[in-house]
């Protein structure tokens, strides 16, 4: 995670229940001193990004390791490669991508299995439901989804009322109203998902059932799995 702030947050969260939670973080983008963002997969600033989250989460090992986006796509293959060799120094117990398509994934695959991927899903956005969430069911690869709740529009707080007061801006994806939802997630077995600090990792499983702490690719969290 290249700004420091959020890691220092989650670590004087975890001050005395280190032992409680699955703690996660992510890998590939780097801020400057300037703030500017730069996306880098080398061996050399994985390493790098790796030491710094350990100091900032006063920990010394990181339960769930994350490529946070698959770019550069040429240093994508490098970039798993570290990540699995932190995984064999013991300063991450799994290694894990996010934002990856199936063919970044068998990619990865080649070298290491992948602990789980993270991808937006909601009832608004169910690309995933077509090529990605099957191919992680099958290879046996978790799925945490990110903004489940659409980036707040399920919440119910937002009648027609509201939207049509908010300022004119242009959300990615396709329109609300071409978004069929009465079937949304049939046939993956989704699930509700749990916070980070007070059920670890959970999320959107798919219908094999696959669990981060039983993944082929990192072994089990052991005493670190939520209860």
């Amino acid at each position: 995670m290249g700004s420091a702030i959020p890691e220092e947050v989650v670590a004087r969260a975890l001050e005395g229940r280190r032992d409680k939670v699955i703690l996660a973080t992510k890998c590939g983008m780097v801020w400057d001193n300037e703030r500017n963002i730069s996306h880098q997969l080398t061996k050399a600033s994985i390493e790098r990004e790796c030491e710094a989250s350990l100091k900032r989460l006063k920990t010394d090992v990181i339960d769930l390791y994350q490529i946070h986006w698959p770019e550069p796509p040429d240093e994508i293959e490098e970039g798993w490669e570290a990540v699995n060799d932190l995984v064999a120094a013991g300063k991450i117990r799994c290694g894990a991508v996010s934002n990856f398509s199936v063919e970044q994934m068998a990619r990865c695959s080649q070298i290491a299995p992948i602990t789980s991927l993270q991808p937006p899903y909601s009832l608004l956005n169910r690309k995933v439901e077509k090529e990605i969430l099957p191919y992680c069911g099958a290879q046996g690869i978790g799925v945490v989804a990110y903004s489940p709740i659409g980036n707040g529009l399920l919440t119910g707080k937002y009648t027609k009322e509201r939207v049509a007061a908010l300022p004119r801006v242009r959300l990615a994806g396709p329109p609300v109203t071409q978004l069929p939802v009465a079937t949304a997630g049939a046939g993956f077995g989704v699930g509700g998902g749990t916070s980070k600090l007070r059920g670890g990792i959970g999320a959107y499983r798919h219908a094999t059932g696959a669990r981060l702490g039983s993944s082929p690719a990192g072994g089990d969290f052991g005493d670190h799995r939520p209860p």
